[in-house]
């Protein structure tokens, strides 16, 4: 947004609340004729195989271009600089020479497919019509041997293929954990250790195993086969001394007393219920603690002090409230804004995306989260608008 203050000597339509006002800035008619004479041509250029538009600025730029297409044998055009050098080759009166075809007592071109350079070992061969004849040789060859060369039969060629690419000569290792598993072994029989990388069949060793015997007030148990219980027996337990019992259950008493002595429910625990609150009308002492209900909740929870104050600053939350002055955009969206606060421009500048003016305000739509956006505020402006050299350069883009 341009300055506000416009000329009172130029007469301009007044914004009113249905429409707005509209003049052009000294800037907007100077931009006007800085796009004028960057996009009407001034001038024409050659250079090389281009004819190049130029505008009318102090420092032409090229606004449109041309180029003139190469020759080929179908249209005329420039001449490229290889077919250039290729005529600059041509002799001056150069025709075209046709090589006749060499035959019998004629001078000519010979047609052949050899790649003979010498000779020798060869008689020479009729031309007829430009092509020399020769005589078939015999070329039978034998089988290929492991002594003479010769053609791969198909059975090598076969053998050739089953044969992996980079495949030799291997040999299994026969070092310490290379080894392989001995042949032989028969039921009953396991592997076992023999020697250092070596194993061999062998028959398990007997794992019958006694009866468990059980402990006495003089003598040790020892392990073995725990006994079988008897049936009915299935609430029992093991003994050390190796019978089945039944467990010493505990006496446990039916109300909590103070003069019990049952280990099971003694003094201490009657002494430590007797410190608890009752649940009917606690009268709880100190500082006591509770769960914090979640925002927005209407039951019979306890309210706790930062339930409390969660509710206090979530009822204020989009209250407006003024922040004072503002120098730039950046200083504001560095705060923790809220929904409601409210900034006033005292530096013109860029603010949420708007060209703004001393006098315009900035209000918070949001809370600011992660990452800051333009429309987390809205802009109130207090000017009149009209024309601007960005306006003019729109026109022009």
């Amino acid at each position: 947004m341009a300055n506000g203050n416009l000329p009172t000597d130029v007469p301009y339509d007044a914004a009113s609340s249905t429409s707005t006002g509209r003049v052009l800035s000294e800037d907007a008619g100077r931009e006007m004729a800085v796009q004028t004479r960057s996009n009407f041509a001034a001038g024409i250029a050659i250079r090389g195989l281009q004819i190049q538009l130029m505008n009318g600025q102090s420092s032409p730029a090229i606004i449109g271009t041309a180029t003139i297409p190469t020759a080929s044998q179908g249209a005329p055009g420039a001449m490229a600089s290889a077919d250039k050098a290729k005529l600059d080759g041509v002799a001056a009166g150069a025709n075209n020479y046709v090589l006749p075809t060499a035959g019998k007592g004629t001078l000519g071109g010979v047609k052949t497919t050899s790649d003979v350079a010498s000779a020798a070992g060869y008689t020479p061969a009729p031309i007829i019509d430009g092509v020399p004849y020769y005589k078939d040789t015999d070329t039978t060859y034998a089988d290929a041997t492991q002594s003479a060369h010769g053609l791969m039969t198909a059975a090598d060629k076969k053998k050739l293929d089953g044969v992996a690419a980079g495949a030799n000569n291997y040999s299994h290792p026969t070092t310490p954990g290379n080894k392989h598993i001995p042949a032989g072994g028969a039921a009953g029989q396991v592997l076992a250790w023999e020697s250092d990388g070596t194993a061999q069949w062998r028959a398990e060793k007997d794992t019958t195993y006694g009866d468990f015997k059980g402990a006495t007030t003089s003598a040790a148990g020892s392990r073995g086969l725990v006994p079988a219980p008897a049936m009915g027996a299935a609430t029992r337990y093991l003994r050390s001394d190796g019978t089945w019992q039944v467990p010493p259950y505990p006496t446990i008493d039916s109300a909590i007393s103070s003069t019990s002595a049952n280990p099971v429910q003694n003094k201490a625990v009657s002494a430590e219920l007797g410190k608890k609150a009752p649940l009917a009308s606690p009268n709880l002492t100190g500082s006591p603690t509770a769960p914090t209900p979640a925002a927005g909740s209407n039951n019979t929870q306890l309210a706790t002090t930062a339930f409390v104050q969660n509710a206090v600053n979530a009822a204020v939350t989009s209250a407006a409230a003024y922040q004072g002055a503002a120098n730039s955009y950046t200083e504001i969206v560095k705060t923790a804004y809220k929904p409601g606060w409210y900034w006033f421009v005292r530096t013109a500048g860029e603010y949420a995306g708007q060209e703004c003016e001393s006098g315009d305000m900035i209000i918070a739509n949001t809370a600011k989260g992660a990452s800051v956006s333009d429309t987390d505020f809205d802009v109130i402006q207090s000017n009149v608008d009209y024309v601007t050299a960005n306006d003019v350069k729109v026109w022009f883009a």
